[in-house]
């Protein structure tokens, strides 16, 4: 069937793919080049047919434009719907909250001394504030790095401008390695005692700027964790792809119980909400390096499951395997969600449980509720 030349130009998978790649980030487009692979070679009957096709790839052509950072895609977000949700802090901030608390974050660290292509290091779980921090980072056009140790922290010092450091307590700051020999003050979650040189996190929210577009651009790195750095538009670009595999909408309410200084927490899991002016639910869960506690992740998470209605779930396997039984539980609201079983971000539909050195496989559900495996699939 040969194709009308006016369809050919605005809806032909090649040529999108092409556009793709000169306009958007590298990321973006191999994103966009999965989407559209199963449909090369499929032919095109009727304008119709091209309807979700030019609705899709045109969202994620335009994104790279229209919301280059995690901070312009907050500041997008539907302000009157709830954008961040930590019910062990009791804390619920709207689309509009979450934009103001974090440009009004950004205005404090970059009166302290942080500047675009800054970088500070952090260990924080995930609550509420790692979230605004990020964001306000994401506005200045600096980045967040995981702690590290002996050679690299001399390395990541060596290739990046490290200003200083965001703790959970004073305490910490003075026996944490990385935290040390700073350039600008360590500032702590917790307020500081009398005396102390550390700062109180609270005490960098004055009055909010006045509404500026952000600093960041998609190729602006947002985070260095472990030896892997993730720009804004690949955040982005792993949350567009989890939004289309999920269906999400703004009425989704996704439990992150996985850290959110990764690619998969902040990219795939909450991005993915704020593309769609969803929410982000946070267990207030450690663990950067590893799993953590699984058991104690578990427990936690599966109360923030049912106490907020969460519909989506992303974790890894350990902590799915650490979940206790969901009988007598009000989960009902769950109605997907993605586990994380090894490396790479694909999404692997055929993978419907993972091996475990001893006993039964591990089925990818929870409370009668299918999972998506992500990892690495077999196309590279």
């Amino acid at each position: 069937m040969v194709q009308p030349a006016h369809l050919s130009r605005i809806a032909c998978p090649t040529a999108q793919l092409a556009h793709a790649q000169r306009v958007c980030s590298k990321q973006l487009a191999k994103v966009l080049a999965a989407e559209l692979r199963p449909r090369r070679d499929v032919a095109l009957h009727g304008i119709e047919s091209q309807y979700p096709l030019l609705r899709q790839s045109q969202r994620l052509l335009c994104m790279a434009q229209e919301q280059p950072s995690l901070a312009s895609c907050v500041a997008n977000g539907t302000p009157d719907r709830p954008a961040l949700i930590a019910p062990q802090q009791a804390i619920q901030y709207t689309y509009e909250e979450l934009d103001q608390r974090s440009r009004t974050l950004a205005k404090g660290l970059h009166e302290l001394g942080y500047r675009a292509g800054s970088v500070l290091m952090s260990n924080v779980p995930n609550v509420a504030e790692n979230i605004v921090l990020q964001v306000a980072l994401s506005h200045i056009g600096a980045s967040l790095a995981t702690p590290r140790k002996g050679e690299e922290l001399e390395a990541l010092r060596a290739q990046h401008d490290v200003r200083g450091a965001l703790v959970c307590d004073a305490a910490e700051a003075e026996v944490l390695p990385w935290a040390a020999g700073m350039a600008l003050p360590t500032v702590s979650l917790e307020a500081p005692p009398d005396g102390s040189a550390t700062i109180a996190f609270d005490s960098l929210f004055g009055c909010p700027p006045p509404r500026e577009s952000p600093a960041a651009k998609s190729g602006t790195l947002l985070g260095i964790f472990g030896s892997a750095k993730l720009s804004n538009g690949e955040a982005l670009a792993l949350g567009e792809a989890a939004a289309n595999r999920l269906g999400t909408t703004s009425s989704d309410r996704a439990c992150v119980s996985v850290t959110l200084f990764h690619a998969f927490g902040i990219g795939s899991a909450a991005c993915s909400a704020f593309l769609r002016s969803g929410a982000v639910v946070l267990p207030a869960v450690g663990g950067i390096k590893g799993c953590g506690d699984p058991q104690q992740r578990a427990a936690v998470t599966l109360d923030v499951l049912q106490c907020s209605r969460a519909t989506q779930l992303f974790a890894d396997t350990h902590t799915l395997r650490a979940m206790p039984a969901a009988e007598g539980r009000d989960l009902s609201s769950l109605r997907t969600g993605v586990v994380k079983i090894g490396s790479g971000s694909d999404f692997l539909d055929n993978v419907h449980e993972v091996p475990q050195q001893a006993g039964d496989p591990l089925a990818l559900e929870y409370a009668g509720v299918r999972l998506i495996a992500m990892g690495k699939g077999g196309r590279h």
